[in-house]
């Protein structure tokens, strides 16, 4: 694992220098949260320097961004001094933005001209709306806090940044109540509810630029295919329960609600209709009635949004992939994969590669895949259950 810095350079991130003198390293790359590393060395001036707070670096198997947070020296009787390096991926600097779109008003700033809508009380909603896909409502927000050119404050801009998504899936547009503050945490929830990811990306012989991209990764359930009698699978948890599984839900505020359900669940009743109680007092309806349908279209979204979260568990919620599996990261499978899992007990799944570990301690590298149970099934380009009942029927109000 060999570290190294990123310089800016003019329009672009050059490699710089190898960092020398580091006797553990560990490196973390997540899906959806931010990835972290882990370096230990000799308190040396030269190491404390090539690696200041704030320098971007990268390593020479892998096409991530992190970015050096903190500086630790420990000092015990009897040994000697220990450096610790730490920081987490480039996507981590999210949580230095807030989700506002600058005029504080109802709209985000590409709807002027429209009334805001107040609530009963004339206080102003603590949301701007925007409607647009999950992946397009993503890259739009992250491009207002940090692409150059498109930030809402040029002093938010990151130089030579860029912000985009290859996500395939077709959603429909919807209005999303996107709650003004902490960014990272809107951005996570936006990603969260259509299980998609982000990773940053070192400039190549492709593009010139930081990128921060949101996806999916690439469904190799066909072609990656772990297997627990060969040895494949380290560690499992199997579970099954229906504790948590809801299909339909009531959604309310303190002056109007909806009844919604969520995919096959318009044929159910009885025993399977399974129903959860949202509260939306924070959403109000407005002064003028003209903005009733348009309250409702927000509160059925909120309401689908929070049904796909309650997931009926069945088979291999968590795998750990053994490092002498015939399938290697980074050559046959990356972050944010698809991949097929078949377990103990008769239990297939297709799972999601959500994190990869690895270190070094001098002696040589090993890493860890971790991989997690696909959850929705709303995707219309991925069989994530084995039944055809639990695909088919359409989101509706029955």
């Amino acid at each position: 694992m060999d570290i190294f810095t990123l310089e800016h350079s003019g329009s672009t991130y050059k490699n710089g220098e190898l960092i020398n003198g580091l006797y553990s390293k560990q490196w973390i790359e997540r899906y959806l949260e931010p990835g972290e590393f882990s370096f230990s060395a000799s308190p040396t001036e030269e190491l404390r320097e090539k690696l200041a707070i704030g320098t971007l670096i990268s390593h020479t198997n892998t096409e991530e961004v992190m970015i050096v947070e903190d500086h630790q020296i420990e000092e015990k009787a009897g040994s000697s001094p220990v450096f610790t390096v730490t920081g987490r991926s480039l996507d981590s600097f999210i949580e230095s933005r807030a989700a506002t779109d600058d005029g504080l008003g109802f709209r985000g700033k590409h709807d002027s001209g429209v009334a805001p809508l107040v609530l009963y009380d004339g206080t102003a909603w603590p949301y701007f709306f925007e409607d647009l896909t999950p992946p397009e409502l993503a890259v739009k927000l992250l491009e207002e806090a940090l692409e150059p050119d498109k930030a809402i404050r040029t002093a938010f801009a990151i130089p030579n940044l860029a912000v985009s998504h290859n996500i395939t899936t077709t959603y429909t547009s919807k209005k999303r109540d996107v709650q003004r503050g902490d960014l990272a945490q809107q951005i996570l929830d936006i990603l969260g509810d259509i299980e998609a990811g982000i990773k940053s990306q070192r400039p190549d012989s492709s593009h010139s630029n930081l990128k921060l991209l949101i996806h999916k990764g690439v469904n190799r359930k066909d072609t990656v295919r772990f297997s627990y009698e060969k040895g494949d699978v380290l560690d499992a948890k199997y579970f099954w329960s229906s504790r948590a599984y809801r299909n339909s839900a009531y959604i309310t505020t303190r002056f109007q609600g909806k009844y919604v359900t969520l995919g096959a669940a318009g044929g159910t009743s009885g025993l399977t209709r399974r129903v959860h109680f949202i509260d939306a007092t924070d959403i109000e309806k407005a002064t003028t009635w003209d903005r009733v349908a348009e309250i409702y279209d927000i509160l059925e979204t909120r309401a689908k949004r929070e049904l796909r979260k309650s997931k009926r568990e069945r088979v291999i919620l968590e795998a750990k992939v053994s490092p002498n599996s015939q399938f290697k990261y980074r050559e046959h499978y990356k972050i944010g994969d698809i991949v097929r899992v078949d377990g103990n007990y008769d239990i297939s799944a297709n799972m999601r590669v959500v994190e990869y570990a690895e270190s070094d301690d001098g002696s040589g590298s090993i890493g860890v895949p971790t991989l997690e149970q696909v959850r929705t099934n709303d995707d219309s380009d991925l069989d994530i259950f084995d039944e055809g009942a639990e695909r088919g029927g359409t989101d509706g109000v029955s």
